[in-house]
């Protein structure tokens, strides 16, 4: 925030685009060895996302019982959640996640947290209904405002739709 302040004292725009960038870019890190597994035993599959105009790699591991999404924070991947997705799986749950936008192995290089409650929404109305959802940060903001807006919007018979 220093170099903002710093910024705004020559250029109010100049510190407004650098804001921007802190905000918008996230720092992609490679997938570190403990996501290996989870990786390599997901199904993988990249969805298009009409509503933003990208695309977003999902995973997801099979089963027959509910379905449960997980949603990771700034910065980071689906694989991250590779031990919820583990012991959901273990479970008997059927797990998804995906790498947000201008995350992980998913398009673009810029993303905000509006595009990504449209990603969840997305994923909740094609492949839902997640009877479980869990996020980290951003993932986590991310799910309230669509159970938010979804259960006020559809609420029938005192149905939950996500638990969190």
């Amino acid at each position: 925030m220093i170099k903002v302040k710093f910024l705004n004292f020559f250029s109010e725009n100049l510190a407004v685009k650098y804001a921007y960038i802190l905000f918008s870019i996230p720092i992609k890190f490679r997938r570190p060895h403990r996501e290996n597994e989870y990786f390599l035993s997901s199904i993988h599959k990249k969805i298009y996302i009409p509503e933003v105009d990208k695309k977003i790699m999902t995973y997801e591991l099979e089963a027959s019982g509910p379905k449960v999404l997980l949603v990771h924070g700034w910065s980071g991947r689906g694989t991250q959640m590779h031990a919820l997705a583990k012991e959901c799986h273990k479970q008997g749950m059927n797990v998804f996640s995906f790498d947000l936008p201008a995350h992980g192995q998913s398009s673009s290089n810029t993303t905000l947290i509006p595009e990504v409650v449209r990603c969840v929404r997305y994923l909740y109305q094609k492949i839902g209904p997640f009877v479980f959802a869990i996020g980290h940060s951003i993932g986590g903001i991310c799910i309230m405002t669509v159970s938010y807006t979804h259960l006020r919007a559809h609420e029938t018979r005192g149905n939950l739709v996500c638990r969190l």
